[in-house]
C-alpha cells in the first residue's frame, strides 16, 4: 500500500527540523518586530500631522484679529449675547485641552510602544546569538 511512495517524501532529521523551526521562529519574530515598526512610523506620522494641523489652528487664531476671546466676550450686546459667547470660548477651550491631554497620552502611548520595540530587538538578538551557538555545539557533534 504504502511501498514506492515513501521514497518520494523527503527525510530531514530532528537536527535539520529543529533548525528549521527555529529558522522560521526568528522569521516569525523579525516579521513581528517590522510590523510593529511600522505601526510605530505610522502612529508618528498621525500625532506630528495632528500637531501640525492643531498648531497651525493655534497660529491661525492668534493671527486673526476677530478671535480674541476676552474682547469677544466683552464685546457681548446684552446678557443673552454674553452667555452665548461665553459658552462657546468655554467650548473652544475645552476642545484645546482635549486635543492636546490627547496629543499628550498618545506621545507617551507612542515611547512606551517604542521601548518595547526596543526590548523585543535585544531579545531577538540574543535569541539569534542562541540559535547560533546551539547550532556551532550540534554540528561539532
Amino acid at each position: 500500500m504504502f511501498s514506492g511512495s515513501c521514497s518520494k517524501i523527503p527525510f530531514i532529521s530532528i537536527k535539520q527540523w529543529r533548525i528549521n523551526l527555529r529558522f522560521s521562529l526568528l522569521d516569525a519574530i523579525n516579521k513581528s518586530i517590522d510590523d510593529k515598526k511600522a505601526r510605530i512610523a505610522q502612529t508618528e506620522l498621525k500625532i506630528d500631522q495632528q500637531e501640525q494641523a492643531f498648531l497651525d489652528r493655534m497660529v491661525a487664531n492668534y493671527m486673526d484679529e476677530d478671535t480674541d476671546y476676552i474682547e469677544l466676550i466683552l464685546g457681548a450686546s446684552d446678557l443673552v449675547d454674553f452667555l452665548t459667547k461665553m459658552e462657546r470660548v468655554t467650548a473652544i477651550l475645552e476642545y484645546d485641552r482635549k486635543i492636546i491631554k490627547e496629543l499628550n497620552e498618545n506621545r507617551e502611548n507612542l515611547e512606551i510602544e517604542k521601548k518595547k520595540l526596543e526590548q523585543d530587538e535585544i531579545a531577538q538578538v540574543q535569541r539569534v546569538a542562541d540559535f547560533e551557538n546551539a547550532r556551532e555545539v550540534t554540528e561539532d557533534e
